[in-house]
């Protein structure tokens, strides 16, 4: 068997599940989907729209010069990054629990690499109940609403994940999305969302994930301070004056911090 990239089209009415079948008539081969790589919808003709899939089918190898020539292609899988363990562990501060942030700590930690994560807002959890006040009893509390807190601004905007930046650190933040509880759909939907109401489990899934590795998340430590020595930054202060030393800090503060 060989593995193709083939497109197909289906009608809107027509199961996901039948990809593979759909495929074989069109090819006339005895196609098993793989995976699928991109879905997106078509709707410049509104009398002809379509769910356009670009999906990897294993094909009979005796069919791959007639498939190829027919306009399939090879499917070459990306290759993962080789992750090796850090010879020591720097240590690391990390400002913002936001997608930055977050990440930030999970691409450490997969590095052998644990950090101290500082976030001016609460955990998920306490989040929403500020929030839902907030929405009630119009009380605000300024380090924890729809904009501060544990998962950043984006926790509230129903999760939506485009992005035009092509590059192969975008799959390993989707895959580990994935991992975490996020809709496998998000890896091959054109325009991807989780919902706020699945990306917040999510994130604390993160979170009991960077804390089961050792890296440390501290709430209401709201970072007013970055110690320089030499040019180089060497810590932070909050604002009730604790002090963070660190080799190397990660502003992952969002743009309204």
């Amino acid at each position: 068997m060989i593995l193709l990239v083939l497109d197909i089209d289906l009608r809107p009415d027509q199961a996901e599940s039948s990809l593979a079948s759909v495929a074989g008539r069109r090819y006339h081969s005895s196609l098993r989907l793989h995976r699928i790589v991109k879905k997106s919808l078509d709707a410049r003709k509104k009398d002809r729209i379509a769910v356009k899939y670009r999906a990897v089918f294993e094909a009979p190898e005796a069919d791959r010069t007639r498939l190829l020539r027919e306009g399939a292609a090879v499917w070459e899988p990306e290759v993962a990054e080789t992750v090796q363990p850090a010879h020591r562990r720097p240590r690391v501060v990390i400002v913002g629990t936001g997608p930055a942030g977050l990440f930030c700590a999970l691409r450490l930690l997969e590095h052998g690499v644990v950090c101290t994560v500082l976030e001016q807002g609460k955990p998920v959890e306490e989040r929403h109940r500020d929030v839902e006040r907030l929405r009630t009893e119009g009380v605000l509390d300024p380090d924890s609403n729809i904009v501060f807190g544990e998962g950043g601004a984006g926790t509230y905007s129903d999760g939506k994940l485009t992005t035009r930046i092509h590059k192969p650190g975008i799959s390993w933040v989707f895959d580990r999305l994935v991992d975490h509880g996020a809709p496998p759909h998000i890896l091959y939907d054109a325009k991807p969302h989780v919902g706020t109401d699945v990306l917040s489990s999510v994130v604390a899934s993160i979170r009991r994930r960077l804390e089961a590795g050792g890296t440390e998340l501290l709430f209401g430590q709201k970072v007013t301070e970055i110690l320089r020595h030499e040019g180089n930054a060497i810590g932070v202060v909050t604002a009730s004056g604790q002090r963070f030393d660190a080799e190397a800090v990660d502003l992952a503060c969002g743009h309204s911090a």
